[in-house]
Order: structure tokens, then sequence, then C-alpha cells
């Protein structure tokens, strides 16, 4: 991860399938999903901003991403077909009142998604996500401008900052592709594209790392050049079931970190891959030309262990994120948690958060969970290198939270409750760990506050500058405590699988 914040003011955020990202020390961006259009591209024209001005230092504008199905039937179906489009949506949002600036739609016949965003310095939004349409709105640019077969194909797209669609193209094969992907952009604003396939007929590249499929499930790694030409593209597996590209982040020199989880005995493990057993976590790192596997180490304990997320750091090690059913999960010594959570003759999962050398040696690992059921969704760091880990819990009351306050109010015992937790660079103290709404998406500024984006909760603690009338997933803005809120409010929209980026760093 590169580590300066933008110096826009503008926050990043998704409402289904999406992402969110920061572009300044303060102010937040949320990209959004697909957009429709009448025109060749999919997409009309993009609106002016509504206020004219630039924001104040401390103004946050936001844009939207989900799936649009909770809008059929009502005015705002724009669709392309009976089914869902994705869409985009910027808001602006200021400590005195905030406001809607522009929505897009992108879609076919139909049904479309996209899963995660990224953002450059400039504003110009890249998403990556899936779709069974075969009319999708595609670019004269696009290197693959139909749909490749199967149940679904990915695709890529590229918007200005005003909601222009750039460029948009399929990526898929004979077969399906799965429906978790990961786009991240470089510096030079060259997104960075993983996945997982069963398809055998990608158009990987000459220079690929691994050109042909193997058998089963593959990840996939495909780097796109600013205009949407594709610079490299690869598989990554083995002969098992290999979901490698769940998520993805670009290291200080662009090379490419990857996580998911393998359970092939040949996955190409470089020397000194740690522990395993017969469902492991996997982390990868290619080098930024494709042509180099830097590392692949397989993590995890004797039961089943699930990779999620991974956040790349300026010193070239990652922290990683994963759920785990093993009791021997190979965690530090002096680790937040040394114990897996759940002691029952057949445990549930516990959180599982893991710091990673460059050669992919553990540095710290820890557990964090209870008896119940709980899952990792999200992970950021902050400018200091603290970690910050949402996700999911079937057994709050036994879940190690620091403070029964939270900014979502009263909660129900017997249900699934969201957390977010704040740990020390080195996992050994936990700063805070608050409830929350099973979180849908996560972005951490520098100076340690939190956005979070969240299914709607009616004790939600609105604040005075959130948008009125609406309905729909819950975005909150918290301070380092991670309980005051700044902003707190609904967005359109209600869909699952949204995702928030963090804020992207500047070399």
């Amino acid at each position: 991860m590169k580590v300066a914040f933008f110096v826009i003011p503008t926050l990043l955020f998704c409402v289904l399938g999406c992402e969110v990202e920061t572009e300044g020390e303060g102010q937040l961006r949320v990209a959004p999903g697909e957009s429709d259009s009448d025109s060749d591209e999919g997409m009309d024209d993009a609106g002016e901003s509504e206020t004219g001005e630039e924001p104040e230092p401390t103004a946050l504008r936001i844009v939207l991403g989900g799936d649009g199905s909770q809008f059929v039937g009502n005015t705002l179906n724009a669709f392309a077909g009976g089914n869902y489009d994705g869409m985009l949506v910027s808001i602006y949002i200021d400590p005195v009142s905030s406001h809607y600036e522009w929505r897009r739609f992108h879609g076919g016949a139909k049904n479309d998604d996209i899963r995660d965003l990224d953002i450059d310095a400039n504003g110009r939004i890249c998403g990556s996500g899936w779709t069974t349409s075969v009319n999708l709105p595609v670019t004269v640019n696009a290197p693959q401008s139909a749909f490749g077969g199967g149940t679904r194909d990915l695709f890529v797209g590229c918007w200005s900052a005003e909601g222009s669609l750039q460029y948009s193209t399929y990526l898929g094969g004979k077969l399906a592709e799965l429906t978790d992907t990961a786009l991240t952009l470089s510096a030079d604003g060259t997104p960075l594209v993983t996945g997982s396939t069963l398809s055998v007929n990608l158009a990987t590249t000459a220079t690929a790392l691994q050109g042909a499929a193997p058998a089963g499930a593959n990840g996939l790694v495909f780097d796109y050049g600013p205009t949407g030409v594709i610079n490299w593209g690869s598989y990554l597996g083995g002969a098992g079931t290999d979901s490698v590209g769940l998520h993805s982040d670009l290291g200080p020199n662009d090379e490419v970190w990857m996580i998911g989880t393998s359970d092939s005995a040949d996955f190409p493990v470089t020397d000194g891959s740690l522990l395993e057993g017969g469902l492991d976590s996997v982390v990868a790192r290619i080098s930024a030309n494709g042509a180099t596997l830097e590392l692949a180490t397989l993590l995890g304990g004797s039961a089943g262990d699930y990779g999620k997320a991974i956040v790349a750091l300026p010193d070239g090690t990652a922290i990683t994120c994963g759920n785990t059913y093993s009791e021997d999960f190979p965690v530090s010594l002096g680790a937040v948690q040394t114990m897996h959570g759940s002691q029952q003759q057949e445990p549930n999962y516990d959180v599982v958060l893991s710091h990673l050398d460059s050669d992919g040696s553990v540095l710290a690992a820890t557990y964090l969970g209870g008896e119940g059921f709980d899952v990792c969704s999200f992970i950021d760091v902050d400018g200091e290198g603290n970690v910050y880990v949402a996700g999911w819990t079937d057994d709050v009351l036994d879940f190690p939270l620091t403070t029964d306050q939270s900014v979502f109010g009263a909660f129900d015992p017997n249900s699934q409750v969201g957390f977010l937790a704040k740990l020390d660079p080195e996992l050994e103290v936990l700063e805070y760990a608050v409830r929350t709404r099973s979180a849908r998406g996560m972005d951490v500024l520098d100076d340690g506050r939190v956005v979070l984006l969240a299914p709607e909760n009616p004790g939600l603690a609105v604040t005075s500058n959130a948008i009125v009338g609406e309905t729909g997933n819950a975005l909150v803005v918290l301070e380092a405590d991670g309980l005051t809120p700044e902003y707190a409010g609904y967005v359109m929209g209600e869909g699952m699988g949204v995702k928030v980026l963090r804020a992207r760093a500047l070399p």
C-alpha cells in the first residue's frame, strides 16, 4: 500500500459489491456499482456538482456503488433490462449539510454487480465486478468485447471523477468466473484485477507466470493499462480448488499481493512455505511485470483456514485477515489472543490476523474471537500502522468487546452482530473492539478515523449533517475512539457484498 493520503477532499463508498476510498486526509470518496445509459458507452454525460464550489478541507465526497436491485419498480429503475444493473452515485458530505451530486447506472439485460473499486490521484474510478449480461456496455477500446460464456463473466470498468465511462470490458472464458474479485490501481492509474475462474481459455499473455490453467478453479490476475490494454494476465493455482484472488493489494514497487484459499497439493508454493493443513489460506506475491512468483505460502493449521483480505505495507510486508477452525494456527507468544476462542470439541470459526514478512515468515499473528462463529470481512491500517478489522459474530456476548457502547444503538444478542476492532502494529494490544452492524465496507484514514458501511439499524445515532429522507445502508464516519460519530446517516441501497477501499497513498 502506498501510504500518503490524497489531498483532494473526497470519500469513495459502495452500496452493493463495491469499495470505498479516500482522497485526502480527512476526506473520503465512495464508488458504487455500475452505470447504464442510452449512449454507446453505457452512460450519459455526467452532471456537474450541485455546489459548483471546491469543498472545504473537512468535507467528504462519497461515490456510492451497488447492484441497484433495491430500485426495481421505483423511479430510480434506469436499467437496461428487467434485472439489476450497477449503480454509481456521488455524494457530497459537509460538516453542516450533505447532498447527492450525480447518479449513473451501468449494465446489460441481466444482472451486473461491481465488487471492488479504487481511485487515482485525479479522482478517476476503476472497478471490477461480475455480470451475467451478454450485452454489457463495452467501449471500443475493450480488449474483450463479447461475453466469454458460461454463467458469469467478470468485467472491468473505469470512470472519470465526474462519472463518465472511459472504458468497459469483459474478462471471462467459456466457463464461469467466481463472483469475488478485487481491483487496485497503481500510482500511474493501471488497474490490477484478481479473481477466480473455472475457465481454461482466458486471454493470458505470452509472458504470463502461468499461461495455461491447471484443473479445477484457479486464481486469475490481469494488469490493464490506463486505456484498457492488457499489459499481462496469468492464472495462479494447482490441480485442486484455488480461490486465490479473493482480495489483493499493491506493494511499494507495485508488486501484487494476493490472498485466498487453496486445497491443491501441488499449489506452486515457494521455498519456506508455512504450516499447512488440508484447506489453507494462501498468500502470494507476483512481481510488477507479472513474470515472477516472488512468494507463495500456505498459511494455516491442521483444520480449515480461509484467507479473506490483505493490505500491503510500505516496508514490503503485509497484514492478512482470515477465518480459521484450526486450534494450532501459528500465533505469536505475545499475541492479543493466543488460544482459539471456541473451545468446543468441534470449534467454530475464529478471526485470525497475521503480519507476514517479505519472505513470508510470520512476524506476528493472533486469534480474535469467542465461542461463537466469528468472521473477518475487511482489514486496513492507519498512518501509524495500527490494524483495523471489521466483521461479524453470532455470539457477541462472548466476543472480546472493550465496551458496550455503540453508535448503532441497541442490538439483539441472539442475532448476528458486527464488530470493529483496532490492534497495535505488533498485534499484542487490543486498543478497542466495539459492536457495529455487519460491515459491508470499511475505510481507515491516516489519523485513525474509520468509515463504515453497514445495514440499516433503527438505533443509529443519526448526525445533524446527514442526508435526510433515506433508508438503506448506514454510512458512518467514526472518530479515532471508534465510538464518536463525525457523520452517521443512511444512503440509498440495501445490497450485500459492498466493500470499502482504504485511502490510497501516493509515492
